[in-house]
């Protein structure tokens, strides 16, 4: 299986507020999708789904993926930190200004 990491990390706000989550690849977001989601379904959580197992299949790229699964956390009101407040570029991709689980 290919994890798919990702150019840069995503960083959700999930179980509560100021508890963050770091997915860097596409396999992180498929065990995100399945077990960190709190809403249950939706249109963009069917599509994120469906594009990261396209990717880990290496069918398409994993950067769509990626996108996707933005669109599906942003649909579900999960906060997702933009990536300018985390230091994106001084840290080499890597989040470096906040605590993250």
């Amino acid at each position: 299986m290919a994890h798919g990491f990702w150019k840069h990390p995503v960083i959700l706000e999930v179980h509560g507020i100021g508890r963050y989550r770091t997915i860097m690849s596409t396999a992180e977001a498929i065990e995100c999708l399945m077990d960190d989601w709190l809403f249950d379904g939706g249109e963009l959580y069917e599509l994120a789904f469906a594009t990261c197992l396209l990717a880990r299949e290496r069918r398409i790229d994993h950067e769509f993926a990626r996108a996707h699964f933005i669109q599906a956390a942003q649909e579900a009101g999960i906060y997702v930190v933009p990536e300018e407040c985390y230091g994106i570029a001084a840290a080499g991709g890597r989040a470096s200004h906040l605590h993250v689980n």
